[in-house]
């Protein structure tokens, strides 16, 4: 009661962030990552399909736009916290709507947007020291254009102007993704702030790298059994290539999204205390707060 008396009408009652809530998972469950993942897009894949296209539309239009194109990574965890919404509510066996995607822009806007504009900072920051890294080899001296300069040029020399900076860059964007993976969801389920929960995203992801591999190992395999059922669907007829690969696209969108969610609860489990952003339902409220598309 006295934790009560010293909240606002509107805000989230939300327990003191549990240091200790993280933990070690076993390898196999980068598999159950991925299996729990396509259960809750078959409970409602309608609202995968529409709710991804919508993403990728907005993504597309704000592309477009003078500015606003360099920082679309700043939006990515808002829009990345709307899915994750949506499986929260899958997952306790309520609705998933199309417009519960937009609910990072509703709730938790401010840490969610600072999350991204750390990520994009830090992303940056490593495409500029990429860049040095190829002047400083020379790459600025060659002339993509003009194939005999091209030829002067030892073939090793060439790989090392261009290969060297690509595995540095990766090599410096593993820890920004590994940082970025849960921080959304943290700060939105589990009342983080933005810094702390890129800190605790990070180490999840570290103490947890063999399941992370293993999880790659079956998303990598699932992509290229996708691949080969497309392949087999433009053999009998063109005509539904197109609209087979497009739904593919989001498909794989869709389950990158929801694995996120499901490794986060996993390695986050859910204290029976603990107040989540559902039980309140402060977050979008079924008869006020939802957005008309």
């Amino acid at each position: 009661m006295a934790d009560d008396f010293y909240q606002s009408p509107n805000s989230e009652i939300t327990p003191p962030p549990n240091n200790n809530s993280m933990r070690k998972v076993p390898a196999g469950s980068g598999v159950k990552w991925v299996t729990d993942a396509i259960g809750y897009i078959l409970k409602a894949p309608g609202t995968w399909l529409a709710g991804t296209f919508i993403f990728i539309i907005c993504i597309f239009i704000l592309a477009f736009i003078p500015l606003v194109n360099m920082v679309i990574n700043v939006l990515a965890p808002v829009f990345t916290a709307g899915f994750i919404y949506g499986c929260d509510r899958l997952r306790k066996n309520k609705e998933f709507k199309v417009d519960h995607i937009f609910v990072g822009f509703q709730q938790k806007f401010g840490p969610l947007a600072i999350v991204g504009l750390i990520y994009f900072g830090c992303t940056a920051a490593i495409m500029t020291l990429t860049i040095i890294i190829m002047m400083g080899l020379g790459f600025e001296l060659l002339d993509i254009q003009d194939l005999n300069s091209l030829q002067n040029i030892p073939p090793q020399d060439v790989m090392t102007m261009v290969l060297l900076p690509m595995l540095v860059a990766m090599a410096l964007m593993i820890p920004v993704l590994m940082a970025y993976w849960f921080a959304p969801a943290l700060v939105l389920l589990r009342n983080e702030e933005p810094v702390q929960a890129m800190k605790k995203s990070f180490k999840a992801c570290l103490e947890n790298f063999v399941p992370f591999l293993v999880y790659g190992v079956v998303a990598t395999l699932g992509i290229i059994a996708l691949l080969i059922v497309l392949s087999f669907i433009g053999a009998i007829t063109v005509v539904l290539l197109v609209p087979a690969m497009f739904i593919g696209y989001l498909l794989i969108i869709a389950v990158v999204f929801a694995t996120i969610y499901t490794a986060f609860v996993d390695i986050f489990p859910e204290d029976e205390d603990s107040n989540n952003i559902d039980s309140q339902e402060d977050i979008v409220s079924e008869d006020e707060s939802s957005i008309t598309l």
